[in-house]
């Protein structure tokens, strides 16, 4: 107990002034390497998925809103190191969706000027995968589906749907 007590006496000194000699010593303590525990690697916290993920499969989403992805072809995409949300919800559309699927959509739906003439686009939005995939964007990057973001990524579907067509309609023509 002494020894502590002149421990502390001598460090407190020391901070009340710090010019003057220490009047007493102050003992270093070493820890033995094989005693300190490494220090875990940073990384980004674990992906959010839904009950029902398996080793080949993970399940994004929420509870109104749920699909299965291809394990891979998910980690896959998160371990880029430029990964945004926006980019994000683009690779998972081509996980999920064909481009013969992807010809049919844009984010709004209704009638499109194209080629001349007008056709009939079905809403993305109200698809059950699409709101799966816009949930989880939303978990893995927050804030990402609002705002001038939200805006932006709406921007980049409908643009990845209506490239879509024309590189059918190329194919075709071809």
């Amino acid at each position: 107990m002494d020894t502590l007590a002149t421990t502390m006496t001598a460090i407190l000194d020391r901070l009340n002034n710090p010019a003057a000699p220490a009047a007493h010593h102050i003992p270093n303590y070493h820890i033995p390497d094989h005693q300190v525990a490494p220090a875990a690697p940073m990384a980004q916290p674990p992906p959010r998925f839904l009950p029902g993920t398996t080793e080949d499969t993970v399940v994004i989403g929420n509870n109104r809103a749920f699909t299965n992805i291809d394990r891979d072809a998910y980690f896959s995409i998160m371990r880029k190191p430029d990964i945004t949300g926006l980019k994000y919800v683009l690779k998972l559309l081509s996980v999920i969706y064909s481009k013969e699927e992807l010809k049919d959509f844009n984010m709004k739906g209704g009638p499109t000027a194209v080629n001349g003439g007008v056709v009939q686009k079905r809403s993305i939005a109200d698809e059950v995968n699409f709101k799966a995939i816009w949930a989880q964007a939303e978990k893995e990057f927050a804030g990402c589906t609002v705002g001038p973001n939200g805006e932006a990524i709406r921007r980049a579907i409908s643009n990845k749907c209506n490239k879509a067509r024309r590189s059918l309609a190329a194919n075709v023509q071809a």
